[in-house]
C-alpha cells in the first residue's frame, strides 16, 4: 500500500490586519499538503515536532482530524511552539526548542511510497543529520523525494552557508518544487528557466516552478507552463500547499515509480501539475486545506492505484 511521508515544520500562524489580529491557525506548506493528503484517502505520515502547550495541541489536533498518522510527530515539553506572526511590515517568529531536539520514531519507509522535505527545516544544523540520513535511506528503499528549497525569508542569513546542504539535498530528489521567489532568495535569479539549466538539471532532473500566474515544468527534457486560475491564487501559501499535495496524489494516481519517474513522458508530467493546479483552485482556505467534498471525490478516485505494483 503506497503511503506519504512528510518532513517539516509545524508552525502556528497569526495573521494581522491593521493593529488586530485577523486570523490565526496551523499553517506551512508541507504541514498543510500534509493535510490535504490525508484527507484524499492516502496513508499520510508527518515527521516534525511541536511543544506539548496549547498551540502545539491545535497542530496535533488539526492533523488528526485530517487524518494524518502523528506517531512521528514529537511532541517536547522543554520549549514552545513556533508562532509565525504576519504583521504589515514584516513575519516575527517566536518559539524555542529543547537542547536535544528531533526525538522523532520514524515510519517505515517502502518502495515507491513518496517522502516530502524541504524549508529551513532541512537545512537546520540542530537536526539535519538526523533528518538527512533519513531521507537518504528513504531514496536507499526506492522512496519517490519530493524537496521544497523554499523558506521564509531570512535577512541575516547568508546563504553561502547552507548552499552545501541545499545542493546535497537536490541530489538525492526526484522532483524539486519551488515559488520564483524561493529561487531568487537561493539561486539570485527568478528565471525559472536559467536556474534549472544553471543550479538545479545537474542534481536533479524534474522542477516545477510556481509563479503569480503559472506553473513551469522541466522534466524529460522539455519544458512547459499551465495556468494558474485566480481561485487558486487568493492564498497564496494556502494555494502553495494543495498544489504540492495534488501533485503528489497525481504521481500515486499516474502509477508512477521510483524507477520509471526520471523516464515519465512529458505529457504525464504536465497532467501532474494540472492536479496541482486543480487542488489549488479546491482550497478551502479558513483550514488550509483542500475542501472535504473534493477530498471525498479525490479518495474515491484513487484507491486503486494505492496497491499498485508495477
Amino acid at each position: 500500500m503506497r503511503k506519504i511521508i512528510t518532513i517539516g515544520e509545524s508552525t502556528y500562524q497569526i495573521h494581522f490586519s491593521g493593529n488586530n489580529p485577523r486570523c490565526s491557525f496551523p499553517g506551512g506548506v508541507i504541514l498543510n499538503a500534509t493535510a490535504s493528503l490525508a484527507m484524499s484517502g492516502i496513508d499520510t505520515f508527518m515527521v516534525s515536532e511541536t511543544a506539548c502547550d496549547y498551540f502545539g495541541n491545535e497542530i496535533a489536533d488539526y492533523l488528526k482530524n485530517a487524518g494524518v498518522d502523528t506517531k512521528s510527530l514529537d511532541r517536547f515539553t522543554e520549549g514552545a511552539t513556533t508562532l509565525n506572526i504576519y504583521t504589515p511590515t514584516g513575519v516575527m517568529q517566536y518559539g524555542t526548542y529543547p537542547a536535544d531536539r528531533f526525538n522523532v520514531v520514524w515510519p517505515r519507509i517502502d518502495e515507491n511510497d513518496i517522502v516530502i522535505f524541504g524549508g529551513f527545516y532541512a537545512l537546520d544544523a540542530s537536526l539535519r543529520e538526523r533528518l538527512f540520513e533519513m531521507v537518504k535511506y528513504a531514496r536507499e528503499r526506492k522512496a519517490i523525494i519530493i524537496y521544497l528549497p523554499g523558506f521564509p525569508h531570512h535577512p541575516n542569513l547568508r546563504i553561502t552557508k547552507v548552499m552545501t546542504a541545499i545542493l546535497e539535498n537536490l541530489e538525492v530528489s526526484n522532483l524539486v518544487i519551488a515559488s520564483r521567489e524561493h529561487i531568487l532568495d537561493i539561486f539570485g535569479s527568478e528565471d525559472a528557466s536559467h536556474v534549472f539549466k544553471s543550479n538545479i538539471e545537474f542534481y536533479c532532473p524534474n522542477f516545477i516552478c510556481l509563479d503569480e500566474g503559472n506553473a513551469h515544468i522541466f522534466a524529460s527534457g522539455k519544458t512547459g507552463s499551465i495556468a494558474i486560475n485566480d481561485k487558486a491564487r487568493d492564498n497564496e501559501i494556502a494555494a502553495d500547499a494543495s498544489f504540492l499535495a495534488g501533485t503528489a496524489f497525481s504521481i500515486i494516481n499516474n502509477d508512477i515509480t521510483c524507477t520509471a519517474i526520471d523516464s515519465t513522458p512529458f505529457d504525464t508530467w504536465l497532467k501532474i501539475a494540472e492536479e496541482g493546479v486543480r487542488f489549488a483552485a479546491n482550497t478551502a482556505h479558513d483550514s488550509r486545506t483542500i475542501d472535504a467534498a473534493f477530498a471525498a471525490r479525490q479518495a474515491a478516485d484513487i484507491a486503486p492505484h494505492l496497491s499498485f505494483q508495477p
